[in-house]
């Protein structure tokens, strides 16, 4: 059985502001640094992983750098897949929580 090369630099857009999900390592042979894995989610009811990559996603939709991005967190690949940190606390809140308010 073959395997598909995606070539993210055929889409035309800024390389370092594209980011591939996908469960084949092949897949993204040409562009890793871009790349997301996943597991394989065929016949799997219960399969969450597209949710759990959401806060990640909401991150790299604000970075100037998806590679560079990406490489931040690896830490958080278990087994090769993307399992997000329990302590998170989302970047809004962050910012919220700096801010002075003034009265």
């Amino acid at each position: 059985m073959g395997s598909y090369i995606k070539d993210l630099s055929l889409l035309g857009r800024d390389i370092d502001k594209v980011v591939i999900i996908d469960n084949s390592p092949s897949s993204y042979y040409l562009q890793p640094d871009n790349a997301l894995p996943i597991q394989s989610w065929f016949f799997r009811q219960d399969d969450r992983q597209l949710g759990d990559l959401v806060p990640l996603l909401d991150d790299l939709a604000e970075c100037e750098n998806i590679p560079d991005s990406i490489k931040r967190y690896r830490m958080h690949f278990t087994e090769g897949y993307y399992k997000p940190p329990q302590n998170r606390i989302p970047p809004s809140l962050t910012i919220q929580a700096s801010t002075p308010t003034t009265s």
